[in-house]
């Protein structure tokens, strides 16, 4: 299982939903992490039995995550670093600041909690899939 939000209700906007993007799933009491792919996100957003926007919980991005998606511990400001991506984690209200820098782009800063975020915005700015660490 992977780190759960212990009782915190974080909605899920649909439009934060890709093919790849990994979440938890509440089944009955439990929680078990899912791979969104095609038949899931035709589930969900058909009005599936089955699958819920509901039965959706972001998993909070942590040290280990950034690491088991292949993000390298980098010494100096920056936590983690991979692809010109920076890292930091920001400790007053445990998020991670994402730093990115391209000759298009001088430089950006974005506020993420969830690895689904990460996913997304990795994707957006590299062209590539974040892939996602073992379930």
């Amino acid at each position: 299982m992977l780190p759960s939000l212990k009782n915190k209700t974080v909605m899920i906007k649909a439009n934060e939903i890709r093919i790849g993007n990994i979440y938890n799933r509440k089944v009955g009491k439990g929680i078990t992490p899912i791979i969104i792919d095609e038949m899931i996100m035709a589930e969900i957003f058909g009005q599936s039995l089955e699958y819920s926007l509901n039965d959706l919980e972001p998993i909070k991005l942590t040290k280990e995550e950034l690491k088991a998606m292949g993000f390298e511990e980098y010494p100096h400001n920056h936590d983690f670093a991979k692809d010109g991506i920076y890292i930091s984690h920001i400790t007053s209200d445990e998020s991670y600041q994402l730093e990115f820098t391209s000759p298009l782009i001088e430089w950006m800063v974005i506020d993420l909690k969830f690895v689904h975020q990460l996913q997304n915005i990795y994707f957006t700015l590299t062209g590539k899939e974040l892939k996602p660490f073992k379930l």
